[in-house]
């Protein structure tokens, strides 16, 4: 594994990276979700970024970083929306590597914040962020999901 690096995620990288997201036994449906999310994101890089840890052309993990704008900070922030590295990888340090690249890219992009927005978070996946300078907020996110028809449905 001497030869790894993170890079700019590309289409090539879609089914990989959607399973590696969804996880190990996910129904199809929800991988090839993951995909639609994924090409998205790669298709409107202005939004945001995926990058990608490899060895050589293989995905072994990857880090997404979505930008937005804060009134309370006064500027652009991001929202770190996922960070995952493939089970048989964890626990090398490449988790550390990915989050590490998202946060350089922050500080250089001149980014207010970081947001960490997960669907969970066990308790040792909340210290690998509190180890690396993450915080509670006070933030209590809510979500209302829109379903694709009802979207394309109030454009008309």
């Amino acid at each position: 594994m001497a030869s790894l690096r993170i890079t700019p995620a590309v289409l090539p990288d879609l089914p990989c990276l959607a399973a590696l997201l969804v996880g190990p036994g996910a129904m199809q449906e929800a991988i090839s979700t993951a995909e639609c999310g994924l090409r998205y994101a790669l298709e409107h890089p202005e939004r945001g970024n995926v990058w990608v840890l490899r060895d050589g052309a293989t995905p072994l993990g990857c880090v997404s970083l979505f930008e937005t704008i804060s009134t309370a900070e006064g500027g652009p922030v991001a929202l770190l929306q996922d960070l995952v590295v493939a089970p048989e990888c964890r626990g090398l340090g490449y988790g550390k590597r990915l989050l590490s690249h998202a946060i350089a890219e922050a500080n250089a992009r001149g980014l207010h914040r970081i947001t960490l927005v997960p669907d969970a978070l066990p308790p040792e996946t909340r210290r690998f962020f509190q180890n690396h300078g993450f915080a509670d907020s006070g933030m209590i996110p809510l979500r209302q999901t829109f379903l694709p028809q009802t979207i394309s449905s109030t454009k008309a």
